[in-house]
């Protein structure tokens, strides 16, 4: 096993610790302290997802420097941001500011700062889609799909944290709020962790990219649908 490989089993290993703490803390009178929930903002769990990402600005920063390619520049801005906006709550505090300048009002089992948070994802995930896909059009096939897998893995750390965190809104109060909120941040936390690793596995082949990751997937879940057309359909 590689270094990468292994730096994402050790990765994991700590996210299982931290989510079996969150478990002991919400179901047992132990480690009553809230800084044991993996949904605390500042909790020891999202402190471990601060480390995470700030590795993966410095590395893809290492990486740009030593391929030269402008992508990698991007991507570690995004990192960043995404570091900052954890660390001191950045799409909270502007979603409530424009929430309250806009007049949003609650619906659908949304608050009002619900939707100006929807809206900061929004305006964010467009600029840096904008400015990601302008310098991928003029990057090498390795930077190209090297990119194509980021957004992918970055797409599952969007996943959890917009729409299942959506959700957990949606739900507050009832008894799958939980679930949700397990999942949400849960979720992330194995996400951050796959980007982490595969950002080293880059660095250790200077941006080389042998096999992309979304051509994998995309053979798997074929082989997949494949496989269930046959069981049902044949």
């Amino acid at each position: 096993m590689n270094l990468a490989g292994v730096f994402l089993l050790l990765l994991l290993s700590a996210d299982l610790v931290f989510v079996l703490v969150h478990l002991v803390h919400t179901f047992s009178p132990y480690l009553s302290d809230q800084l044991f929930s993996i949904q605390q903002d500042r909790g020891y769990g999202e402190a471990f997802q601060y480390m995470k990402a700030y590795w993966i600005a410095i590395m893809l920063a290492v990486l740009g420097w030593r391929t030269r390619e402008a992508i990698y520049g991007a991507w570690t801005l995004l990192y960043i941001y995404l570091l900052c906006d954890d660390a001191f709550q950045i799409h909270e505090q502007v979603g409530s500011a424009i929430a309250r300048h806009l007049g949003y009002e609650p619906a659908l089992g949304l608050r009002a700062q619900d939707f100006g948070e929807l809206t900061v994802y929004g305006a964010v995930g467009l600029t840096f889609l904008v400015l990601i896909v302008t310098i991928y059009l003029r990057s090498s096939r390795d930077a190209r799909n090297a990119s194509i897998d980021l957004a992918v893995l970055s797409g599952a750390i969007a996943f959890f944290g917009v729409p299942v965190d959506m959700l957990d809104s949606v739900a507050r109060g009832s008894r799958v709020v939980g679930v949700l909120g397990l999942v949400e941040d849960g979720g992330e936390m194995v996400a951050m962790s796959a980007v982490c690793s595969y950002v080293l596995h880059l660095v250790e082949r200077r941006g080389h990219v042998l096999e992309p990751l979304w051509r994998l997937i995309k053979t798997a879940l074929a082989t997949k649908a494949w496989a269930l057309k046959r069981r049902f359909w044949m």
